[in-house]
């Protein structure tokens, strides 16, 4: 899946959802707010929502590495 496969409110949706969440991980790892067992599973989201922006990347079109490394002549 790509990203411009996708709508692009939703893209604008999941862009603040992501700063959101990763204050909220920066501000847990500082230990300013500490929830217990809400750490673990703020861990756990977060491990999850990395994989899935990993896997979906964030550029429309590959890059020139990404392009030559398709047609086997190397980056």
């Amino acid at each position: 899946m790509r990203v411009k496969d996708l709508h692009p409110n939703i893209l604008k949706i999941y862009g603040i959802i992501a700063i959101i969440l990763s204050l909220l991980w920066a501000l847990l790892l500082l230990g300013i707010i500490n929830f217990g067992w809400i750490r673990f599973f703020f861990l756990v989201i977060f491990t999850l929502l990395f994989i899935l922006s990993s896997l979906t990347g964030t550029k429309s079109k590959p890059t020139e590495g990404f392009r030559n490394m398709e047609s086997g002549q190397g980056p």
